[in-house]
């Protein structure tokens, strides 16, 4: 489920971010609203945070029972308050979009690189990382396929975002 929930917003990630102009990918509806920019660049920030944070707790020990059972059930959770736009969750300071790739090519490209890469090491880890336990700031104890299944999920909501700055009245239009 988590593998193909990832593959799936990758194809909602390139087709919502696929042929923009200059003008529609930098347009903010209002000056503290992101740009198809900043939210594209927040998902690629984001995922590869947590691809490194995955990878080191997948060679890290396994929790206890008292921290596998903080984590428990907590999937529903994430499938349904993650991609949600109802209540905003403000990103950790270094998680805030810097044009770190002012190209868009070269965002979707890096997008690609590691949704690919966490794609791949999802595939290898066999179970492993339902034994081991990071806290999200926001949701708590997540266990490894937990925070897979956020990447997703987060990368859903800032679809979700682009669409809305996409559907602005003021939204420049196409090529």
């Amino acid at each position: 489920m988590t593998i193909q929930y990832l593959e799936e917003t990758k194809a909602m990630y390139l087709e919502a971010t696929r042929g923009l102009t200059v003008a529609q990918w930098r347009f903010q509806p209002a000056p503290e609203t992101w740009s198809v920019a900043e939210c594209a660049e927040h998902i690629a920030v984001v995922e590869d945070r947590v691809f490194t944070l995955v990878q080191n707790m997948a060679s890290g020990p396994e929790a206890l029972p008292e921290e596998m059972a903080q984590a428990e059930g907590k999937e529903e959770l994430i499938l349904k308050r993650v991609p949600s736009r109802v209540r905003k969750t403000p990103a950790p300071a270094a998680m805030l979009p810097a044009n770190r790739w002012p190209a868009p090519e070269d965002l979707i490209a890096q997008l690609i690189q590691v949704r690919d890469r966490t794609i791949a090491f999802a595939r290898s880890m066999d179970g492993r990382l339902r034994y081991r336990i990071a806290p999200h700031f926001a949701l708590g104890a997540l266990n490894g396929e937990q925070w897979l299944l956020f990447v997703a999920a987060h990368s859903e909501r800032h679809v979700n975002q682009i669409m809305e700055v996409k559907a602005d009245p003021g939204y420049p239009a196409g090529r």
